[in-house]
């Protein structure tokens, strides 16, 4: 099981139920002493896991506890409803006007040993956290050790009844009450040349979530991506009340702007990411953008068009188009050396390179002859991104890596991170995003980078953005199935079982068996896009949860786009 820092829940088991309910078993004390030590209580039982859909008012006479057990089951029912009244009716005055519920969410995992003390007016409550989501929407993984303290403080109000004087903004939900109010979506921003769009991951509550969605996006991209994206949203740029309004399936944005003159262009490509980000609402088919009342009429661009994706592989120094054995390369240069990595720029007007005996990059047209542009010391596999810029590690180089423009011309760029040589990259369908695999004698690592690129598509630099280890003798094999979507074929040491780790951005990592004794893995987004080649030979391409034959005698597997 690899050990993760970056930015990913772990999984756990799914419990429906809330910390709230967790309350429940709270017996240390039937009322909150005055005097007296302090009461613990460990290894609290958790309730059943109902749904609780509207939220309790206080019983007449209650007790802190059970003010307290009322007042988070009122913020789970507020997550779930996007209204936070019921649970301030559990807050004195001052408190219910100071307390902000979506300042933050701290989620904690179901098999969590909730402790709970008791002393005078007060109850703390400690508890490991999953996570932080931020009021943007931006979920921040907590460390494996990390706890959140709560106090809650309590006070007669002027009906002699018990109420929240203190208590901590935000709010505490168990990952499947988190999972239950609110989803997984992605804002749309711009490419360095405005060519494309580039997914940043949110959480939006699911009873606003078209409303949400509209304001972050023009709120900007988040910490991740800031100096990486552009956005066609005018300077200082709010929605009108707060919401999106719907008139049967348009959704309608209606925004306020300092300017609202804003070219056919920059019209267009705002309107381009608004359409994108709110059409991933289902009830959303159309969108209808207005700044100060102007309705923008601009046609969307349609972004840059690549070519199919088409699953490939190397048998007898050709590459074969494994959809219907036909062949898509006739020849590899170089051939007196043996083949070590190869891969295709995924734009229509495509480039070819490939590596011969780790120590030569061959780069060239497709249909034209290749040629020698570099000789290294340990080359290892290419990778060309949609920019169509290719690129190479060398073991060598340590953290760094060689850089050909779409021209071949060739650099070199700086890895962050660790100071382990670099092993493999594997850039992301957007071209924004990057795996890199790294090792040293103590631990072998995936880091994710994000790629700041000028507008022509040259890459500026890498910014390290998470990293997941693992042991220092794991092969791993890394892909993207979607922009938001890192996949690994990991195999550990001589055991023959490999795993296919997926690491959705900003989500839960998923795990499931694949083929034994992989040497080879290939990943792409497109349908079926991931394959696996065994050392018998067989090549596989996952169907499902199936993984099926699709040919034999090829190496090296990957995909034009």
């Amino acid at each position: 099981m690899p050990k993760n820092q970056g930015r990913i829940f772990q999984r756990s088991t799914l419990l429906g139920c809330c910390l709230s309910l967790s309350l429940l078993s709270l017996t240390a004390c039937s009322t909150l002493p005055h005097s007296g030590k302090v009461n613990q209580s460990q290894g609290v039982e958790v309730a059943n896991s109902k749904s609780i859909q509207n939220a309790p008012a206080p019983s007449r006479d209650a007790e802190p506890q059970e003010i307290l057990r009322g007042f988070l089951a009122a913020c789970r029912a507020g997550a779930l409803t996007n209204s936070f009244d019921g649970a301030r009716q559990y807050l004195l005055p001052r408190a219910a006007a100071a307390w902000k519920p979506e300042a933050e969410i701290h989620i904690y995992p179901a098999d969590a040993n909730i402790r709970l003390q008791a002393t005078e007016a007060t109850i703390k409550l400690q508890v490991p956290v999953r996570g932080l989501l931020s009021k943007n929407g931006v979920f921040q993984a907590a460390g494996s050790s990390e706890e959140l303290t709560a106090n809650f403080t309590f006070a007669k109000d002027s009906d002699d009844q018990w109420r929240i004087a203190q208590l901590p903004s935000g709010l505490i939900l168990a990952e499947s009450t988190f999972r239950s109010a609110y989803n997984k979506q992605s804002l749309f921003f711009l490419s360095p040349d405005a060519k494309n769009l580039v997914p940043d991951v949110r959480w939006v509550p699911r009873a606003k979530a078209t409303s949400y969605l509209a304001e972050l996006l023009l709120a900007g991209p988040s910490d991740e991506l800031k100096g990486a994206v552009g956005t066609a949203v005018p300077a200082g740029a709010t929605l009108v009340s707060h919401q999106v309004p719907m008139d049967g399936n348009e959704a309608q944005v209606r925004i306020q702007a300092p300017d609202s003159s804003l070219d056919p262009v920059t019209a267009s490509l705002l309107q381009w990411q608004l359409d994108r980000t709110l059409k991933q609402e289902s009830s959303v088919l159309n969108v209808a953008v207005s700044i100060n009342g102007q309705v923008l009429t601009s046609p969307l661009p349609k972004g840059e068009q690549l070519a199919p994706s088409i699953p490939l592989a190397v048998r007898n120094n050709q590459v074969i188009n494994l959809s219907d054995n036909s062949i898509f390369v006739n020849q590899l240069e170089g051939a007196a050396q043996p083949l070590t990595g190869i891969a295709i720029d995924p734009r229509k007007n495509q480039n070819l390179a490939y590596t011969r005996g780790n120590t030569a990059l061959y780069w060239g047209q497709l249909g034209a002859q290749q040629r020698n542009i570099l000789t290294g010391k340990a080359l290892t596999v290419p990778d060309i991104d949609r920019q169509g810029w290719t690129w190479i590690p060398d073991l060598t180089l340590g953290p760094a890596a060689y850089l050909v423009n779409p021209e071949g011309q060739v650099s070199t760029i700086p890895m962050p991170g660790s100071g382990s040589p670099v092993e493999r990259i594997v850039v992301s369908p957007d071209g924004m995003r990057m795996l890199v695999v790294r090792r040293n004698q103590s631990q072998a690592e995936v880091a994710l980078l994000l790629i700041r690129r000028e507008t022509t598509g040259r890459p500026i630099e890498t910014r390290l953005l998470s990293t997941t280890a693992f042991a220092p003798d794991t092969k791993i094999w890394p892909g993207w199935k979607s922009p938001i979507e890192p996949v690994l074929l990991t195999r550990t040491g001589r055991s023959a079982e490999s795993t296919l780790i997926t690491l959705p951005l900003g989500d839960v990592q998923e795990e499931e068996l694949a083929v034994s004794n992989p040497i080879d893995f290939a990943a792409s987004d497109s349908t079926q896009g991931l394959m696996l080649l065994d050392q018998s030979g067989s090549l596989y391409r996952q169907d499902g949860r199936r993984w099926v034959l699709l040919s034999n005698g090829v190496l090296w597997p990957f995909y034009t786009n």
